[in-house]
């Protein structure tokens, strides 16, 4: 059986000293490790693009209407 490694890439990035603080809290305050959290945020992100592609994409029509009168008042 194949080590799970094999399939990870290490993707080394530089954040802000602030936005490492800040991911660091939030792994910690969840219980797991950064870069466990750091990995579920891009899976995260990941299926949030998939859903927008799957999406069906309502038809926009062009209106020249301009105006709308909403009263519905008794008189």
């Amino acid at each position: 059986m194949a080590s799970h490694k094999q399939n990870e890439h290490l993707l080394p990035v530089r954040v802000s000293t602030n936005i490492h603080s800040d991911l660091k809290k939030e792994a910690k305050e969840l219980g797991i490790p950064l870069q466990t959290y750091i990995s579920n945020i891009i899976s995260l992100r990941q299926s949030l693009e998939l859903d927008k592609e799957r999406a069906i994409p309502l038809p926009r029509e062009k209106s020249d209407f301009k105006f709308i009168d909403l009263f519905a008042g008794i008189g």
